[in-house]
């Protein structure tokens, strides 16, 4: 594939989202069948088409920002109807999956993550800092498809602790891209909580957010999401060292934002272990 393809798609937010679909999907059964697969190919393929209409959505920002210059369209070299067509056929392959599976909350989870990435979130942007924490509720949407497409329940109460977490885990996920590059942000017209708010503030938002996120990762035990009991000491050890790495490294902006990133792919593969554990 064209690597300007695989930037169209941010391959490395896809892969999460898969992750995190898989996550799901072996929270409701660790046996795997074809609807794993097809959870998760639905969530990949919606954050693909997505993510590749939010750049074709958002092409003349990304032009005058120098951390997206080089991004397939404002860089012109695609055109940006390839790129509109590229998302529609992605997220048309997707729905189509969806819509084969017969499945009433699947699809909603599928069309609210589509509606609140692209509808509400992108055009937000422009209006509010806040905007980030209602493009949280789209990207903490990839474990509910995986679980539904499964065969979970709605009412299961662990996929929304699940999806919770990952929720909180997006707002300062979101707040540390636009403390970072808040000045690219605001050439592009974006609202920034530095801009908004001054440095210091955001830098308290952002703590309390890391912390709190931190601090979920605890209620994912009680919950009952795990089925070993070993596995409840190592997450609790996980989330500890969560804690503590941020409280170490919270002024740094690039070692909390890889934190992050770790911390929550650390929490997906965990769960993931615990059910093929199970199985043994």
């Amino acid at each position: 594939m064209n690597t300007d393809y695989l930037k169209l798609i941010r391959i490395k937010v896809t892969v999460l989202v898969g992750l995190s679909a898989f996550a799901g999907a072996c929270l409701f059964s660790p046996r795997l069948s074809e609807n794993h697969l097809y959870g998760v190919l639905a969530a990949v393929l919606l954050a693909a088409g997505c993510s590749a209409l939010n750049q074709w959505q958002e092409r003349r920002e990304d032009a005058l920002m120098e951390r997206t210059q080089d991004r397939p369209l404002p860089s012109g070299r695609m055109k940006p109807e390839e790129a509109l067509m590229f998302a529609t056929i992605i997220l048309a392959v997707a729905f189509t999956l969806i819509l084969r599976m017969k499945n009433i909350p699947l699809f909603a989870s599928g069309a609210a993550a589509v509606f609140v990435y692209n509808f509400l979130y992108t055009p937000m942007k422009k209006q509010t800092p806040f905007a980030l924490m209602t493009g949280s509720v789209s990207g903490a949407l990839p474990p509910l498809i995986g679980f539904f497409a499964a065969g979970g329940s709605p009412f299961d109460m662990r996929i929304f602790v699940v999806a919770g977490i990952l929720y909180i885990w997006q707002t300062p996920h979101f707040a540390l891209l636009s403390f970072k590059y808040a000045e690219d942000y605001a050439k592009a017209g974006f609202k920034t909580l530095t801009g908004t708010f001054g440095e210091l503030k955001t830098r308290k938002f952002i703590n309390v957010w890391m912390s709190g996120y931190a601090t979920s990762l605890f209620f994912a035990i009680p919950a009952g999401i795990y089925l070993n009991k070993p596995v409840y000491f190592i997450h609790a050890a996980f989330a500890a060292a969560t804690y503590i790495l941020f409280l170490r490294f919270r002024a740094d902006t690039d070692k909390a934002f890889m934190i992050l990133n770790i911390s929550i792919a650390s929490f997906f593969l965990l769960l993931i272990a615990d059910r093929m554990i199970s199985l043994i």
